[in-house]
């Protein structure tokens, strides 16, 4: 990700400050789970959180920096 200011991301979440693990997000009000915004939580937004397994950003649903399996039963508890 580049130094040279705010980014936004695929899914409209912007980027403000920092790198890796202390990077700060700012994600357009959507439901819990509702990743890509579109009113439901469902495939789509499951296919999101997998593919940022592991990483931070806007899919880790608990802000404890990473996506896990914790973000995965907040997505699912949230589906429909």
């Amino acid at each position: 990700m580049s130094q040279g200011g705010p980014v936004l991301t695929a899914n409209g979440s912007l980027v403000v400050s920092g790198t890796g693990a202390l990077q700060r997000y700012w994600t357009p009000s959507c439901a819990t789970g509702d990743l890509n915004c579109d009113g439901f939580v469902n495939g789509t937004d499951l296919s999101l959180l997998l593919a940022a397994w592991g990483s931070s950003g806007p899919s880790d649903l608990n802000g404890d920096g990473v996506v896990s399996g914790t973000d995965l039963t907040i997505l699912l508890g949230r589906w429909g």
